[in-house]
C-alpha cells in the first residue's frame, strides 16, 4: 500500500536557464522526504524555529492526505529534486 497518494498532473515553467518541473510526489520520493524533514535549517524555513525535526510516521501524516484538498509535487530544476511543494483548494 502507498503512503503517498499520487496524482497524473505534472506542470512545467521556468526560463533559460532554468527548466522548473513539479513532478507528482509518489513514494518514490519518501527518501528525500524523510531527510528534508529530519534537516533543522529546512525546518527552520518551512515551519520556523520550533520545530527541528519530523521523524517518519509524522512525514507520513502530512504527505498521506486526501487528494481531494491536496495536491503534492516533488520540484525539479535542471532534472534535480530540490524540494516539495503543494497547491490546495482554498
Amino acid at each position: 500500500m502507498s503512503i503517498i497518494e499520487s496524482h497524473n498532473i505534472t506542470l512545467y515553467g521556468g526560463n533559460d536557464p532554468y527548466k522548473i518541473v513539479l513532478r507528482p510526489l509518489s513514494d518514490a520520493y519518501l527518501p528525500y522526504l524523510y531527510k528534508w524533514n529530519a534537516d533543522p535549517e529546512v525546518l527552520y524555513w518551512s515551519e520556523g524555529d520550533d520545530v527541528t525535526s519530523y521523524p517518519p510516521e509524522i512525514v507520513h501524516q502530512i504527505y498521506g492526505g486526501s487528494l481531494q484538498e491536496t495536491l503534492y509535487f516533488a520540484i525539479e530544476v535542471n532534472g534535480e529534486t530540490i524540494g516539495d511543494c503543494r497547491l490546495q483548494r482554498m
